[in-house]
């Protein structure tokens, strides 16, 4: 019986699904916009087929999470972003302001990568940014 029920619920949703399709805010004849259209000045080179271009964050950012004083090392959390190469040199921000340096070492699990404190302090919550 649940079985049936499912397979109803299903069979009308993709039904609804499968409609027709709304055109919103489209007409058949679709031109494009008069400056496309309009004679190029001499000299100049236009481009009508350009597409945008979306720049894309690609710089590190993460979080401290650990942080052990005596051995001078931290644990940072890059959550959902690439992790940076052994080796490289970050910056720890608080409230804006950078107060530490770390260096990455080798040590990565799930996101998380040790590394050393360089220069200055880190505590849990500060901002960790690539150079």
């Amino acid at each position: 019986m649940r079985i049936l029920l499912c397979l109803g619920i299903g069979g009308v949703l993709f039904a609804g699904c499968a409609g027709k399709t709304a055109s919103v805010g489209r007409s058949k004849s679709f031109s494009a916009p008069a400056l496309a259209k309009a004679p190029a000045s001499p000299g100049k080179v236009t481009n009508t087929n350009a597409v945008p271009t979306v720049a894309t964050g690609t710089r590190l950012a993460g979080k401290v999470a650990v942080v052990n004083r005596q051995l001078q090392f931290v644990v940072v959390d890059f959550s959902y972003q690439r992790l940076p190469p052994t080796g490289t040199v970050l910056s720890v921000y608080r409230k804006g302001q950078k107060v530490g340096a770390l260096k990455t070492s080798g040590q990565a699990n799930a996101g998380n990568v040790a590394a050393d404190i360089e220069d200055g302090e880190a505590a849990v919550g500060d901002e960790v940014r690539e150079n």
